[in-house]
């Protein structure tokens, strides 16, 4: 599943950074606890990159999902 914005390459390095702190953020902190200020500390960028790249905090964690889904496939 791709990022909502069509990344660069250099988007696509920080799109996929933010899905690895989510996915750490996730495993580590739980789904409640899990926020968009936390995922963006963890992948080292601001909280508006992760809306222009994946829209909701909920859209972002299905693309996570699905990214792990993938792997694991």
């Amino acid at each position: 599943m791709q990022p909502i914005a069509p990344p660069t390459a250099k988007g696509a390095r920080q799109a996929q950074a933010i899905l690895d702190a989510t996915l750490r953020c996730l495993g580590r902190d739980g789904y409640h606890a899990t926020s968009l200020a936390r995922i963006a500390e963890e992948a080292g960028t601001q909280k508006r990159m992760i809306s222009y790249y994946y829209g909701t905090r909920e859209q972002l964690i299905e693309h996570a999902i699905r990214h792990l889904g993938d792997l694991l496939i």
